[in-house]
């Protein structure tokens, strides 16, 4: 009997086996799990692994290109996914104008089914040594109706652009000129005028100007103020950034009513020296420029520390709430007492100054420092660059300063501290890995951390450097469970006169 019982368990566990076996077998040779899915659900998976909205770009190792090269059905539901292919990042050089030509284009555009929410076409010819033509038919085709950002670069000059017959840009809304232009290509006398092609362009908002789209005088006089090459409706720009600003400040900047961020580099070569000191006369005269949406201004000296107060006299910003000042270095003690009250009372005028950015790889003057701060009490936001990290620097923070007339701690509202360190020498010169940060910062963080008002009280540090032991800020665990927020950052190095130029590109 027990044998019988035993024998058909046996046997039950047997045809389970089987079941099971049988099972396993179906799987092993039927299709996989992810053949199983769903197009809505692939759908879905495709969309995912597009980068950011402003980074899809059309090449093979990335989405959406990738897809369509695993299998038959991935690439049929991802050609046929109109939301795969709205957002276009395209990169054209004279090697891939074949493969990336307007042909290639307006198969890619017509996988979205509609117009796409956004085509950024990047022109950068790079054989400009060899006598090329740059393939400027991608923007003069029909896909010009659609584009919603051009840049134009590296090779391509002011002439080709003065080749292109004018036409409509309905949709574009961002738009970067680093133009060539050769040595003596045009002096004033000579050249055919303003570039027209964009002028129709009734969402353009953002625009970037090298400093080949404009020409200066080549023999200064009274009224050396240089030309534009470029036509734009300015009044309808909210960001724009430009470099050598001298002519786009007298000719352009009073019709861009609706200005809210503005990026000035100030680039003087040797030649334009006697230019620059005639232009500073005409910077005084008349009255300021009025900006009432003004909100963020950026100014990179790259030539030097000598051109920001009078630029600043020229401007009316009383709604400007972000300031960033970068160059070689600060001193004004050297600007002399004018040119210095005029600069300072600029400053106190902007009474909505809460974020200052003061980025000098040359070092900054103690009581350059101490001005700057006293006339700016409302800031909440600071971002500096330590050459020489002084001990200066955190004590007025803490208890003011002689020369700027504080009778309390400077920048009393002071809620967010940005540290850049990469050009900060350490203590020890020989010792290159080590501590950057003086005593006095820990007396800075002490007094602002426990800061009876809670407007003037320190959230947030954040240090940037390039060693590990340049971002030691020591015993600060306390201050961390106060609810002190700190973060570091290790860069290798920072390129001088790079500008904060984000706001072109961010939304």
């Amino acid at each position: 009997m027990a044998s019988s019982q035993r024998l058909e368990e046996i046997r039950t566990l047997e045809a389970e086996a089987s079941l099971s076996n049988g099972r396993i077998t179906s799987q092993l040779h039927g299709p996989s799990l992810i053949c199983r899915v769903s197009d809505d659900v692939l759908r879905e998976i495709f969309v995912q692994t597009l980068p950011s909205q402003r980074d899809i770009k059309l090449v093979s190792g990335r989405s959406p290109i990738l897809i369509t090269h695993v299998c038959r059905r991935w690439r049929y539901v991802a050609i046929e996914h109109a939301a795969l292919w709205r957002c276009l990042n395209v990169t054209v050089d004279w090697k891939l104008e074949t493969s990336y030509g307007v042909q290639f284009l307006e198969e890619m555009l017509s996988r979205s089914k509609a117009a796409p929410s956004n085509l950024s076409i990047v022109l950068h010819p790079i054989e400009l040594l060899l006598g090329l033509r740059p393939p400027l038919n991608i923007i003069i085709s029909p896909i010009a109706a659609i584009l919603t950002e051009l840049s134009l670069g590296n090779g391509i000059s002011i002439s080709d652009l003065h080749s292109l017959p004018a036409r409509p840009f309905p949709r574009l809304e961002r738009l970067f000129l680093d133009l060539y232009r050769s040595e003596g290509q045009w002096h004033t006398s000579n050249h055919p005028g303003p570039v027209q092609v964009f002028q129709a362009a009734p969402s353009l908002t953002r625009v970037r100007l090298n400093e080949a789209c404009s020409l200066t005088y080549a023999r200064p006089g009274p009224t050396s103020t240089g030309i534009v090459l470029v036509t734009l409706p300015w009044s309808q720009l909210t960001h724009i950034a430009v470099t050598k600003a001298i002519p786009f400040i007298f000719h352009y900047l009073p019709l861009c009513t609706r200005l809210r961020h503005l990026n000035i580099t100030s680039i003087f070569d040797a030649d334009e020296r006697l230019l620059f000191f005639t232009t500073l006369g005409l910077l005084n005269q008349g009255k300021p420029i009025s900006l009432p949406n003004l909100a963020s201004l950026i100014i990179d000296f790259r030539s030097g520390n000598i051109e920001y107060p009078y630029i600043f006299g020229k401007l009316d910003a009383q709604n400007l709430s972000s300031l960033h000042l970068e160059g070689k270095e600060m001193d004004l003690p050297n600007l002399g007492a004018p040119p210095l009250d005029a600069f300072l009372s600029k400053l106190r005028n902007w009474q909505h100054l809460e974020q200052l950015s003061l980025l000098f790889w040359g070092g900054q003057d103690p009581d350059s420092l101490a001005w700057i701060f006293e006339a700016t009490p409302a800031v909440t936001t600071l971002n500096i660059m330590l050459y020489a990290c002084h001990d200066e620097f955190f004590e007025m923070l803490v208890s003011g300063w002689d020369t700027a007339k504080s009778t309390g701690p400077l920048l009393p509202r002071l809620q967010t501290l940005e540290l850049d360190l990469k050009e900060t020498e350490p203590f020890d010169r020989q010792e290159v890995t080590g501590k950057i940060l003086p005593e006095s910062f820990h007396t800075f963080i002490d007094a602002r951390v426990r800061c009876p008002d809670p407007d003037g009280r320190l959230r947030k540090l954040v240090v940037t450097g390039k060693y590990p032991g340049n971002l030691d800020c020591g015993d600060i665990e306390q201050y961390v469970e106060e609810g002190l927020v700190v973060e570091s950052y290790l860069v290798e190095h920072r390129e001088k006169g790079q500008a904060v130029e984000s706001f072109l590109v961010d939304a």
